[in-house]
């Protein structure tokens, strides 16, 4: 049997206090699956300006959130990330789909002319035919616009025609 992995790693840069806290109450882990306990800490909701958060987990059929790995730091060394978010998928566990919910409500609330991108590749643990791949999402506030390379023939036809 294969093991079948999708594999990307992005940062977000020079956040503010702001933007971190925001982050920080978007990245609270929460799971569907699982009644809350009376005894436990209440989770806080996924904020109200968070709402592509908040429709992944509601409609993406995966049991948890955040469905990435992720790491809140700063870079003294590198002054161009400075304090940043680094999300990425170890192990080739995450959704890039999860990821670009997150970047497309933090550039809404934050950064509303700022475009991101995810690229990402898909790997797969025997060598089988088809199952190595990979593309990229553009995200603005609007929408976000994916590309992946089984697209090159289509793409590959419209450039001989244009």
């Amino acid at each position: 049997m294969a093991d079948y992995y999708t594999l990307f790693s992005e940062v977000i840069t020079q956040l503010t206090e702001e933007e971190e806290a925001w982050l920080k109450s978007v990245l609270v882990e929460r799971d569907n699956y699982e009644e809350p306990d009376p005894d436990d800490e209440p989770v806080a909701d996924i904020p109200e300006n968070a709402d592509q958060c908040r429709d992944w987990l509601e409609h993406s059929g995966y049991d948890s959130w955040p469905a990435f790995q992720y790491e809140l730091s700063e870079d003294k060394s590198d002054p161009a990330w400075g304090r940043h978010l680094w999300v990425n998928s170890w192990e080739g566990w995450g959704s890039c789909d999860a990821f670009a919910a997150l970047i497309q409500d933090f550039i809404t609330v934050w950064r509303p002319n700022a475009v991101m991108y995810i690229h990402f590749a898909e790997s797969c643990s025997k060598p089988r035919v088809g199952a190595f791949g990979g593309g990229a999402c553009r995200i603005d506030q609007y929408e976000q616009f994916w590309v992946s390379d089984s697209l090159i023939d289509s793409l590959y036809e419209r450039s001989r025609n244009a």
